[in-house]
């Protein structure tokens, strides 16, 4: 029984190598994604029911892995990340391309007339729009409630 176990790993090692260095190619890509709103912590400028449904921790969605789709935006991303896990999203598409006015019940100019939605990719904030940036294997996506563009 120890010959053929001997033979079977030699060909399971050949064919994994053979097979791994394919399969790399199809290796599914993916990012994480999370939506934050500390800003609206306490914030006097939401109306009572709004400021009752921000989350104490400032937190509308933990760190999440999403898949990417070949050619996914920014956008894409935020829309299947909200679509899993239930979080309503309002969108606008316009002359400057996809516009984040709401999530989760938030949306722009509700703490003030500067706030509203940002998004940062691996820490940065694009000056593009999230339907224009493509979503790379790896990329940490963060939606933010931010108080002044």
């Amino acid at each position: 029984s120890k010959k053929p176990a001997k033979t079977d790993n030699s060909s399971g090692s050949n064919s994994s190598s053979s097979s791994s260095s394919s399969s790399a190619k199809n290796t599914k890509k993916t990012c994480t994604i999370k939506i934050t709103c500390s800003k609206l912590v306490g914030n006097k400028d939401l109306d009572d029911a709004q400021r009752a449904r921000v989350p104490k921790n400032g937190v509308i969605l933990e760190k999440t892995t999403v898949e990417i789709s070949s050619g996914d935006s920014v956008y894409d991303i935020l829309k299947k990340a909200c679509k899993k896990k239930g979080i309503v999203l309002a969108a606008e598409n316009t002359s400057l391309g996809i516009y984040v006015a709401g999530i989760d019940g938030f949306y722009e100019k509700d703490a003030g007339g500067e706030s509203g939605w940002k998004y940062k990719v691996n820490g940065k904030y694009p000056n593009d729009s999230a339907g224009d940036v493509k979503v790379k294997n790896g990329d940490v996506i963060e939606w933010v409630y931010v108080l002044e563009a």
